[in-house]
């Protein structure tokens, strides 16, 4: 739960004149563009979500923002896109990672570290804490 919420953390916004993620993608009918590779060579966008889909799928966010999740084995990349008049306009980017993970399991070890330290060495004891409680 940490290293996901470490990985909203580091969500890029864009505005029109921002230039994406180099890893920030878009869904195409024949198969998903990067943003530079759809500035040189656009195809035909996908508009259809995939509802049951696992990895590298397509989804309509409720506030009707396209969605690419491409999910590899270390690093999972969400890309929000707007199409307007067969335009691609970038919203968002947010990666999670193996960085995310591994940085996670640090601070949660830390945190039992520091559960454990007030526990031992304060006087606080489940019977003390419930009879301050009545």
């Amino acid at each position: 739960m940490i290293s996901w919420e470490l990985s909203h953390l580091d969500k890029e916004y864009y505005t029109q004149a921002d230039t994406p993620h180099p890893r920030f993608k878009i869904a195409t009918t024949t198969y998903p563009q990067t943003w530079q590779e759809h500035i040189n060579h656009p195809k035909p966008l996908l508009d259809t979500p995939d509802n049951h889909c696992m990895d590298n799928c397509l989804k309509i966010l409720d506030n009707g923002n396209y969605q690419y999740i491409n999910d590899s084995p270390l690093i999972m990349t969400f890309s929000e896109y707007q199409i307007n008049n067969h335009q691609v306009i970038p919203i968002s980017f947010r990666k999670h990672d193996i960085g995310h993970i591994f940085l996670g399991m640090i601070l949660s070890f830390l945190s039992i570290l520091l559960l454990r330290y007030f526990i031992k060495y304060t006087n606080i004891t489940t019977k003390s804490f419930f009879k301050n409680l009545s």
